[in-house]
């Protein structure tokens, strides 16, 4: 088949959910003819031997920029913003010229924020990859808002969001969702509309268990600008920190991501708290922890974050919302919390209990080879594009 992939980041470096499992629907495409539209940062480099193993085509353009009067204005438009930041004339004319010239069988759109691109090619076969559901973190925001107009502002982004991702669904034939929770949120807003459970994935070759048990010291990563992981790095630093070290004063915290704001980097100055920017590689910092927390209170699809954990061998301290589309179980292969104080329940134990330790990273492990290791998720997405391949034949 003759495969379109539109995307609005690139797919290296590997740095954050979105661009991994982006990676691993690229390719488990192999065999396949594929031609890549893509987005980049502004100072971004082009990763270009990556991309040419991966496409037999690329085209990348910069990001669209959103002056702060364009944003102002939109809070007045039935259009969520989202729907704005990626509208880019040129990749436009790109992916209207090979869907003409090279005869494509198949559009992919990797997440909602590019769903707009495949509206006008009705006779394609259209897959959106929806990496998040938009309107489900929208309105989980709602709760966690800390002011009433903060409340009233979420609930008409959820709503601008529900309306514009119910629109979006309904030029797709299918959907590649992360989780079963997703997938009945999707069914809800868009009724009949086909979607299959494509777990993110692990590449558990290279995220291995250390030989030795680390130094009690305790990690949370991610991308530090994403609203989810900017409100849990404060959660966890304002609200839960303290009780864990009254509880153990010499213990250490590490906050490792890209792009952390000025929100996050205040917190530095905190007893036993260290904030790590961008990092090439995020396995020798797991590598240094011997606890993982996620005090995840918002967001849609799998946590990349706690699946690497796992694979590393690190037992991991999640809330139910964090853990959302991980089929894991509590005390066998992560352990729940929801407050404060579960946490530092669920930590203290953790530290005091070498045992208790071991059987989870065991568990973890065991869950991620079995179940989100990279071989299998490609596996299962070659099957997939294999049935489509079919579904073409059948169409033409």
């Amino acid at each position: 088949m003759k495969i379109l992939v539109v995307s609005p980041f690139l797919p290296s470096p590997e740095k954050s959910g979105s661009r991994i499992r982006t990676m691993t629907l690229l390719r488990s495409l192999a065999g396949h003819d594929v031609f890549l539209v893509a987005f980049k940062e502004e100072d971004e480099a082009v990763p270009e031997d990556v991309l040419r193993s991966l496409s037999r085509e690329h085209y990348v353009f910069p990001r669209p920029r959103l002056g702060p009067l364009r944003s102002v204005l939109n809070f007045f438009s039935l259009r969520p913003l989202m729907a704005r930041r990626f509208k880019d004339k040129e990749a436009r004319r790109t992916v209207c010229r090979l869907v003409g010239e090279k005869g494509i069988d198949v559009m992919i759109c990797e997440a909602v924020l590019v769903a707009g691109y495949a509206r006008p090619f009705r006779w394609l076969l259209r897959v959106l990859d929806a990496h998040n559901l938009e309107f489900m973190r929208a309105g989980q925001r709602i709760r966690t808002a800390s002011s009433p107009l903060k409340k009233t502002m979420y609930r008409l982004i959820a709503g601008r969001m529900k309306r514009y991702e119910r629109r979006a669904l309904r030029d797709f034939d299918l959907s590649l969702v992360c989780s079963e929770a997703d997938r009945r949120a999707l069914e809800k807003i868009a009724p009949g509309k086909r979607a299959v459970v494509i777990p993110n994935a692990v590449d558990t070759e290279a995220f291995v268990p250390a030989d030795e048990d680390a130094p009690p010291k305790i990690i949370f990563t991610g991308t530090l600008w994403y609203e989810p992981n900017l409100d849990a790095a404060r959660r966890l630093v304002l609200d839960i920190w303290p009780l864990i070290r009254s509880d153990f004063p010499d213990v250490e915290l590490l906050i490792v991501g890209d792009h952390p704001p000025s929100e996050v980097l205040s917190l530095a100055g905190r007893p036993g708290v260290t904030i790590i920017g961008p990092v090439e590689d995020i396995r020798p910092y797991l590598r240094q922890a011997q606890i993982f927390l996620a005090p995840i209170r918002t967001g849609s699809g799998t946590r990349q974050k706690i699946l690497d954990a796992m694979a590393m061998g690190l037992p991991v301290v999640s809330t139910s919302v964090g853990s959302e589309g991980i089929e894991a179980e509590d005390g066998e292969s992560i352990c729940l919390a929801e407050t404060p104080a579960e946490f530092r329940e669920k930590v203290r134990r953790l530290i005091q209990d070498p045992e208790l330790r071991r059987r989870l990273a065991r568990g973890g492990r065991r869950l991620v080879e079995q179940r989100y290791s990279r071989r299998a998720v490609i596996d299962k997405l070659a099957g997939l594009f294999r049935e489509l391949a079919d579904e073409v034949g059948r169409r033409d």
